[in-house]
């Protein structure tokens, strides 16, 4: 009977880790949700910015090239936020962004429109 108990137990672990998301799975839907889902009306340019810089950093790495002068605002403003991220891995920019969704709503992996989610989505794909 114990080894049947040991037997159930390990089971269990295994289903219940083929059910975890790996941390690109997971990043893949944070990214599919904030390009598909609905604007966040109330998203502060620099809430706008950070959001960019960790998926720079999290998609690329550390910022490329030389920083943009101060009359291309635009692009100076991603460049600056993007380079605050400079040195942190890729991964640790996903979780970053992650976090970051789950901040605004931490029910956000459970939203009803990853039903409309293309099986096997992937940042890069359209």
């Amino acid at each position: 009977v114990c080894l049947d108990t040991v037997g159930l137990f390990f089971s269990a672990l295994v289903a219940v880790k083929a059910h975890t998301m790996s941390l690109d799975e997971k990043f893949s839907k944070a990214v599919w949700l904030i390009r598909n889902g609905p604007p966040k009306a109330d998203a502060t340019n620099e809430e706008k910015l950070e959001v960019y810089a960790m998926f720079k950093q999290a998609t690329v790495g550390d910022v490329q090239g030389s920083q943009p002068y101060k009359v291309q605002f635009e692009a100076r403003a991603k460049w600056d936020a993007w380079n605050e991220l400079k040195g942190k891995s890729q991964d640790e920019a996903k979780q970053l962004y992650i976090d970051h969704m789950a901040k605004g709503d931490p029910e956000w992996e459970n939203n009803a429109l990853f039903s409309s989610m293309p099986a096997g989505w992937k940042v890069g794909d359209k």
